[in-house]
């Protein structure tokens, strides 16, 4: 190993897992001194799940205090909350720390620091003197992060916070809830040079947005994921009629907010559960007032739902054209715009060209009828010059009314026709001379996997495309494949109806990946109708067996197979596969090689693999990838020849 150049160990050693690099040190002093000097032992240091491991890891560095000195990125992520004895001695251990990640799934006062108190609160606050990133998710009330906030921040710049786990928690505003927030909040004067803050769950009123920006003078992005706006701090809204509050005068309205120039990036989705439990529209109609009021300096302008696949007639398209135009108007360096309350405008583009706004990033919520319009308003526009990246999200016949009800197709009357070819997206899109970037999805079937090859032969500067929700995924047409520069290809929600459909499509889509010399990711998540016949598939209102009953006579003598060849992608480096958290195995044939190696995903690691001799019977579940002999990485794991 002496006689590698310093810079192939340090990448030798970056392909290690922590478990292996911890063996490399115990094997010799030589091997340890190696690996100190080259100062890439761990980075990040992860401490995921396993307790023994923790153990392992911890004594390892209590004897060797000069590698601990080391570690100055952190990620702790656990369903449980760590040992208290355990825990308590990780700030003393770990004193240089920068960035710390800590992810704990239980609501257990983590370390009881709020009962210790005294020296074990002490020694966590050792970090508030070095950290520069902190991300925490954790559903207790008394967080880690609270008490490192409690003394000055001196470096701290980013903060990302999920305090509580909005599905069990609702939209209520539990009085525990509402003051873990208060003494965040209050906090926040200890991080004052904070220049991003994402805060998940948390939700706010208008005041407590100005007592943010007060405290955070230089803050440039804020994220704000499931949140639900705030008319007041009672415990009985949002149930209460929103209108009514507004209307009692118990509202806490800031009709003239203090202005936020240092902010660049605002992003907001907005709660969403199953139960078609939306925000307010009239809550959400007064915070665009004030957002309009409010900011003069947004490039990333972002206020959505946390799920794309949702309609968004719920609010009235013409009342969110009017209050999104002051928000446009008064951010002209705007780069990316997401707003899928109101379709894409003439007035809206008019003002950015008006404005001089150089767009890059937009998305766009349509359906096919009004789709191609909003798609040739910006074709028409100076918009089309700038534009790097689109974003389509196309609704069918589905709608929400105004009480949140859903409505189906009945059965009469002209369905949606789906545009076999995507022309029209294609043709417009011809028009946007910079992109490189398009995802497409849908709520329901309207995406066909043939519009992946037209895409690639339609936009040659096309650098990645994402299909999600691609129904019928047999039908991949018959126009033939072109040569493609792309370089990342993602299609999420793969559906078919039937697995028969499956190796035809296989085949077809080898047959494309072959003509992409630069593909540099290829992603897929899968999923079949029918494969259990005795669940209904709902389509249109009614059901219906996908899979054909001859096959499933056969089922546990059939298998399903992904079967994809990569042999002519001389420069890919990674394969996602997700077979929607069902058991899989993958089959890796190197060039022409008759023999494989198998491996088999893991549900608890992310998907990553692990190599197996042979499969459990039951198993239905296979990927077939046929690889040249560069390495690659599949779902997280790095494939050596």
């Amino acid at each position: 190993m002496d006689r590698l150049p310093k810079e192939l160990n340090a990448l030798v050693f970056s392909y290690l897992t922590q478990q292996e690099k911890l063996e490399c040190l115990l094997v010799s002093k030589y091997w340890n001194e190696k690996i100190k000097q080259l100062g890439v032992l761990f980075s990040p240091l992860m401490l995921l799940y396993d307790y023994f491991k923790l153990q392992e890891a911890m004594e390892y560095f209590e004897h060797h205090p000069d590698m601990a000195h080391q570690i100055n990125d952190l990620i702790f992520s656990d369903r449980n909350a760590p040992d208290d004895e355990l825990f308590v001695r990780f700030p003393v251990l770990f004193s240089n720390l920068k960035t710390l990640e800590f992810r704990v799934l239980s609501c257990a006062d983590i370390g009881q620091l709020s009962v210790r108190g005294g020296d074990a609160v002490s020694k966590f606050q050792t970090w508030s003197s070095t950290l520069r990133s902190i991300t925490e998710a954790n559903m207790s009330t008394n967080p880690l992060t609270s008490y490192i906030l409690s003394k000055p921040c001196l470096h701290l710049t980013s903060l990302a916070l999920e305090y509580y786990e909005p599905r069990y928690y609702n939209n209520l505003w539990e009085n525990d809830v509402k003051t873990t927030k208060d003494k965040l909040i209050a906090n926040l004067k200890n991080a004052s040079k904070l220049t991003s803050l994402t805060l998940t769950g948390v939700h706010l009123t208008m005041h407590d947005f100005e007592l943010i920006y007060q405290k955070l003078p230089s803050l440039k992005k804020l994220v704000l994921h499931n949140f639900t706006f705030r008319l007041n701090d009672t415990m009985e809204y949002p149930y209460a009629n929103a209108q009514q509050v507004l209307d009692s005068g118990n509202a806490i309205i800031a009709s003239d907010p203090a202005p936020a120039p240092s902010l660049e990036h605002l992003e907001i989705l907005m709660f969403y559960d199953n139960n078609l439990e939306f925000q307010d529209a009239e809550v959400t109609y007064e915070w665009l007032k004030y957002f309009g009021k409010k900011y003069t300096s947004l490039r990333h302008f972002t206020m959505s739902f946390v799920t794309d696949d949702l309609q968004h007639t719920m609010y009235d398209k013409q009342r969110c054209e009017e209050l999104v135009l002051p928000i446009i108007r008064s951010n002209p360096k705007l780069e990316t715009f997401d707003y899928p309350f109101a379709p894409i405008t003439t007035d809206m583009i008019d003002v950015m060209d008006a404005n001089g706004t150089q767009l890059k990033n937009i998305v766009i919520s349509a359906y096919l009828d009004d789709l191609e319009s909003q798609l040739n308003a910006l074709a028409a526009s100076n918009q089309k010059n700038f534009i790097k990246s689109v974003k389509i999200t196309i609704h069918d016949d589905v709608e929400f009314d105004a009480d949140g009800e859903v409505g189906s197709f009945s059965g009469h009357g002209a369905q949606p026709v789906l545009d076999t070819y995507g022309e029209h997206i294609t043709k417009p899109l011809k028009q946007f001379t910079q992109l490189n970037h398009l995802d497409v999805n849908a709520d329901k079937q309207n995406i066909s996997i043939t519009w992946l090859p037209k895409f690639l032969e339609e936009f040659k500067h096309l650098r990645t495309v994402r299909l999600h929700h691609i129904f019928y995924a047999e039908s991949f047409g018959s126009q033939p494949f072109v040569e493609s520069h792309v370089k990342y290809i993602n299609l999420s929600i793969f559906i078919f109806p039937s697995v028969l459909a499956l190796e035809p499509c296989c085949e077809q889509l080898s047959k494309m990946l072959r003509l992409c010399p630069d593909l540099e990711i290829f992603s897929i998540e899968s999923f079949f109708f029918g494969l259990y016949p005795h669940e209904d598939v709902e389509v249109f209102g009614g059901s219906y067996y996908a899979l054909p009953e001859y096959e499933d006579e056969h089922r546990s003598q059939r298998k399903v197979t992904l079967k994809l060849d990569f042999r002519q992608n001389t420069k890919l480096r990674r394969i996602d596969l997700d077979f929607s958290d069902k058991d899989l195995y993958i089959c890796v044939y190197r060039n022409n090689d008759k023999h494989y190696t198998l491996y088999q995903a893991q549900r608890d690691e992310g998907g990553k693999l692990a190599k197996v001799n042979r499969p459990v019977p039951t198993t239905e579940y296979y990927a077939t990838l046929y690889l040249n002999d560069n390495p690659i990485t599949i779902n997280n794991t790095l494939i050596g020849k």
